[in-house]
């Protein structure tokens, strides 16, 4: 079955694409604020006990200004392009459209963001981070309601230093010589040094060279305020190429690895159990983990 946001939102989508010209009565936006999405019901509040909270987060690919160009995108109506290809316009809208979203969501999950100094100054009521790092000019992004919730920790995940870690084990199964091991690890961390902290395509070799996409993910431990509930987040952008499958497969890896060690190390301890069996007592732990959210584009199907 179909829920009243599915349909408001396949019928607000039909008329768009059926009318000859945009209207201006037909605001996606205004329709995220009036749906369901704002509107807790009795039974789910039932549900609720004073440890738990309900929370309401976006994931959105905002498409960085450095990815559109008309070769790109060439098929756009002109009242498209007209705003497309428009970098002030096209920046006053988007502000606007995240400053609408934020009526309705207490987390955004950012991908290719390019104005992140111009989202925290536009949206005063959110903390935020992000993934940006050098030369990539765009960056994951987490914005959060500063009244719900406070940052616990944040970390940056650079997808590059796959390259690194797979060349290391390759050669650490060739060679378990330790002498031999340092100097390579040494030469890498020198050549990486002497190009800003960036793997080189010369320090590596063969199929190893894939990883370096420059891809990065942001993430952050939150603590909801109201009932000191921790949860694990992030916001990433994996490889797009559908030719490089084996590349997003090891990014996810990796992600959820870290993500895994941040959320352990913020999780309360591990519950003991005992349970009883015939002349026998088998004692075994439980592990209690705090949520972990994973949002992002994946760049992969279903999705």
């Amino acid at each position: 079955r179909e829920c009243a946001l599915c349909k408001r939102v396949k019928n607000f989508i039909y008329r768009a694409m059926t009318s000859n010209k945009i209207n201006s009565n037909l605001n996606w936006c205004d329709l995220l604020i009036s749906s369901p999405l704002n509107k807790v019901s009795d039974r789910d509040r039932a549900t609720l006990s004073d440890n738990d909270f309900m929370l309401r987060i976006l994931s959105f690919n905002v498409l960085a200004e450095c990815y559109i160009n008309r070769r790109s995108h060439p098929n756009l109506p002109g009242e498209y392009a007209a705003v497309v290809f428009d970098k002030k316009k096209r920046k006053e809208l988007l502000l606007k459209i995240l400053k609408i979203l934020t009526k309705t969501f207490d987390v955004l999950c950012l991908q290719e963001l390019d104005l992140y100094e111009e989202c925290t100054t536009a949206l005063p009521d959110f903390d935020s981070c992000h993934s940006r790092v050098h030369p990539r000019a765009d960056c994951c992004a987490i914005f959060w309601r500063k009244s719900h919730f406070e940052l616990v920790e944040s970390q940056i995940v650079k997808f590059d230093d796959l390259a690194e870690v797979i060349d290391e084990e390759r050669g650490n199964s060739k060679d378990d010589d330790a002498e031999s091991k340092t100097k390579q690890r040494t030469k890498r961390q020198t050549t990486a040094q002497h190009q800003h902290d960036k793997p080189t395509v010369a320090a590596l070799s063969g199929m190893v060279q894939c990883f370096l996409r420059r891809n990065t993910a942001s993430m952050a431990v939150l603590l909801h305020k109201k009932t000191n509930q921790k949860l694990a987040l992030t916001s990433t952008h994996f490889y797009w190429n559908p030719g490089y499958e084996y590349v997003k497969l090891a990014q996810a890896k990796y992600l959820l690895d870290k993500l895994h060690l941040m959320a352990v190390k913020y999780s309360p301890p591990s519950t003991k159990i005992t349970s009883y069996s015939t002349n026998r007592e088998t004692e075994s732990y439980f592990p209690n983990r705090i949520p972990v959210l994973v949002c992002g584009d994946l760049n992969a199907t279903p999705g």
